[in-house]
């Protein structure tokens, strides 16, 4: 993700060797969010590009592990999904989903250290959320019990009515456009 003045400009994939590259249309200084499902990265804050530059900003991802239990009192827990984002200046990162089994456990790897949000998603309208900090080199275990709780759901389409896969959804509250307050979850409907 390509950040200026605490504003999303775009985001870019690592192709299959890593590399990734962002055309700069309109120079200055960014910060350079990366988020992946087995890996987490502390963000690099004040990448200058100057006009006609060509800037070389590698990444490398953290060495801390986080392992989520996630309990439910009233339903099983096989099937609900966990998502894990980074805490930053420029707002929440998305780091990584993993859907749990009936053990109720996901494991996070190669994660950056720093503070957390612990997104729990399950059937049934049940989820929870936590935060935990996390060490350099850490293997940290926590857990959350998935309780019921409200909900926002809908259907995205294209202008043929057919089902767009894939998008990506943000809610912000109007009060608060530049904060991310949801969870995610991967659905199959």
């Amino acid at each position: 993700y390509l950040v200026q003045s605490e504003r999303f400009i775009t985001s870019a994939p690592a192709d299959t060797q890593g590399n990734y590259l962002f055309l700069v249309e309109h120079v200055g200084t960014f910060d350079l969010l990366a988020g992946a499902s087995n890996a987490a990265f502390t963000p690099v804050l004040g990448v200058v590009v100057s006009a006609g530059a060509t800037v070389q900003q590698d990444m490398v991802s953290g060495n801390a592990s986080l392992e989520v239990t996630v309990t439910d009192a009233s339903q099983d827990v096989s099937g609900i999904t966990v998502g894990l984002s980074l805490e930053t200046t420029q707002g929440q990162v998305p780091e990584g989903v993993v859907v749990v089994g009936s053990d109720g456990v996901a494991r996070f790897d190669n994660f950056a250290a720093g503070s957390y949000s612990i997104h729990v998603t399950g059937p049934n309208n049940h989820g929870g959320i936590l935060s935990a900090n996390v060490a350099a080199g850490e293997s940290k275990s926590v857990s959350v019990a998935a309780a019921a709780r409200s909900s926002l759901s809908g259907t995205i389409t294209d202008a043929d009515s057919d089902p767009v896969t894939e998008a990506m959804l943000f809610l912000t509250p109007a009060a608060d456009p530049g904060r991310q307050v949801t969870s995610y979850a991967l659905l199959d409907r």
